[in-house]
Formats: C-alpha cells, sequence, structure tokens
C-alpha cells in the first residue's frame, strides 16, 4: 500500500519515489530496486511487512515513473 509518491529534484532530474507505512519515529528504511527493476517488481511481495515502518523507495533514472535524461 502506498501512502503517497512525489517527484524530487536530483542534479537535473525529476526522480520518483514512493512511500509506504507510517512513520514510526524510527529512522525510515530506504530500499533501492536492482537494474532494469521498479520498486513493484523488486519490492512488491515484502513491501506490506516491511511497511510497519516508514519506506522510502526510489526509481533510478530510466526506470519505472522516473524518466531518461541526456547526460553523461
Amino acid at each position: 500500500m502506498t501512502t503517497g509518491s512525489a517527484y524530487a529534484k536530483v542534479n537535473g532530474l525529476e526522480m520518483y519515489y514512493a512511500l509506504h507505512g507510517a512513520d514510526s519515529g524510527q529512522r525510515p528504511l530506504v530500499l533501492l530496486h536492482g537494474g532494469v527493476l521498479t520498486i513493484a517488481l523488486s519490492f512488491g511481495a515484502v513491501l506490506p511487512a516491511l511497511a510497519a515502518r516508514r519506506v522510502v523507495a526510489p526509481e533510478s533514472q530510466g526506470h519505472g515513473h522516473t524518466a531518461d535524461i541526456e547526460r553523461e
């Protein structure tokens, strides 16, 4: 269950990230998906269990909701 999502400006890139779970007062868990995957493909099955705490899951450049841009 996604509790929110947004785009962050990162070095000229509009990077998508999803928020899962409630703010428990603990440090959030940051999930980084593997190559050619997305948040859902990498973590979809385990996200409900992990969302007992706040989870932040960004999608890398050219993956899922984050577009690819021209740069070195």
